[in-house]
């Protein structure tokens, strides 16, 4: 052991109970607590003992989705720090799933003195499938790869970070054509939007979807089109697997209760990467414009700017607590704007260019976009997308693999193999 620093598995300790308590802290909001016994007792009688029913009704597939996801990251955390030395993977499992166990209880036990929060078995029961299967996913894969799997990954990520980055942008495309996973299946449900090819402009949200998506599938063609010989991920990003992708996920929707097919978004999709994907000249600039697109409608759209009212204190502090609108939509698109604020942070961290000053600018770049949404009708400021898009910033940053001046500018090497100066003899 090296000087009083912290050892590995005391840096998971800490890990894990930030982990823990960025949950706690999320279930929480917005921190009303009950003090009059009565209104405690009646918390109580409204605890939901029979799993998956809230009173009369079935629980939502949302729900229960929510709440496995949830905590699949505190099992994953768990087991590393539980998994000890070697040949206690297996008990490390079990470690895991009773903390995860524990931890749910203590929540629930907590809601019980909550105001706007319901105590149920069923959170409990899916919490801690979740952190059985974070368990079982971090034991797989350090099994499987242990250190070697980092290796492979830093090595690809050397190699093909084009290939990645693609990766990237098509599970985002794939989560979002699959959200919010309400599916219904009866006949009232195929439901499809009209085929005007004006009408897409007739809606805000359409009209989002047309070109964020679009800007995206752009990028991903793009990346697509990079050599990637050599990279298990040359059979993914195919044209052909991609452009089927795109139509079942689009298809799907016939099938969704929230969600109605539109050929327009496919068309988007699928125009823009067929054209991403055939682009032969000046594709850096091109992937650029297209993350710039994307970013702009993030953060500006609808481009209808008011001047006032600004808001009162009471909403500024709204504004200012992580994670507090979170709170009154549970729903699995809270994990969408969180995905898609790392993603936003992440585009913003390339085009302002790598190193400390690019990571500086990249920051001012978000409180800038972020602060604009006070003119803007229809948008709320929210230090919870700054933390998630600074979150992307930061990982990008830490993934980026930038090159030696040598390695940009071959000229600029030191040259060996210069004769030595003539001498008289």
């Amino acid at each position: 052991m090296s000087d009083g620093g912290k050892s590995p598995r005391q840096y998971r300790g800490v890990f894990l109970a930030a982990l823990s308590a960025f949950v706690a802290y999320n279930t929480f909001l917005p921190f009303r607590f009950y003090t009059a016994w009565s209104k405690i007792r009646r918390q109580i009688g409204e605890i939901e003992p029979i799993p998956f029913r809230h009173g009369h009704q079935w629980v939502s597939l949302t729900d229960i989705l929510g709440n496995i996801l949830l905590f699949i990251p505190i099992g994953a955390a768990a087991w590393y720090f539980f998994y000890g030395k070697k040949g206690e993977k297996s008990k490390a499992v079990v470690w895991s799933l009773g903390y995860g166990f524990a931890l749910s209880i203590f929540i629930e036990i907590t809601q019980i003195f909550l105001r706007y929060r319901v105590t149920s078995i069923h959170d409990v029961l899916m919490n801690s499938l979740g952190a059985l299967l974070g368990a079982f996913i971090a034991a797989h894969l350090y099994i499987c790869h242990g250190r070697r799997g980092w290796a492979y990954f830093v090595a690809h990520l050397k190699k093909y970070p084009e290939a990645l980055a693609g990766l990237l942008l098509l599970l985002y495309i794939l989560f979002y054509q699959l959200l919010p996973f309400d599916f219904s299946f009866n006949a009232h449900s195929f439901a499809m939007k009209s085929l005007n090819p004006y009408s897409w402009l007739s809606g805000r949200q359409r009209l989002e979807d047309f070109f964020m998506l679009g800007s995206m599938a752009l990028a991903l063609g793009i990346l697509s089109g990079y050599p990637l010989k050599g990279s298990r991920l040359r059979h993914i990003l195919t044209p052909t697997l991609l452009l089927a992708l795109f139509a079942t996920t689009e298809a799907i929707h016939l099938l969704m209760f929230s969600r109605a097919l539109d050929v327009y978004r496919l068309l988007a999709l699928g125009g823009a990467f067929w054209a991403g994907r055939h682009l032969k000249h000046d594709r850096k600039r091109a992937l650029k414009s297209a993350l710039l697109i994307n970013i702009v409608f993030a953060y500006v759209y609808p481009f209808e700017f008011v001047m006032g009212p600004f808001p009162e204190i009471d909403q500024v502090l709204k504004m200012l607590t992580p994670f507090y609108y979170y709170y009154k939509t549970t729903s699995i698109w809270n994990l969408w704007d969180m995905a898609h604020a790392l993603l936003n942070g992440g585009m913003i961290a390339y085009l302002m260019g790598p190193g400390r000053r690019g990571i500086v600018l990249s920051l001012i770049l978000i409180v800038l976009l972020e602060s604009m949404q006070l003119i803007l009708r229809y948008r709320i400021p929210d230090i919870t997308d700054v933390l998630m898009a600074t979150t992307g910033v930061l990982l990008m940053g830490l993934l980026w693999q930038t090159e030696s001046p040598q390695a940009r500018n071959p000229l600029t090497k030191k040259r060996t193999d210069e004769r030595a100066p003539a001498t008289r003899a």
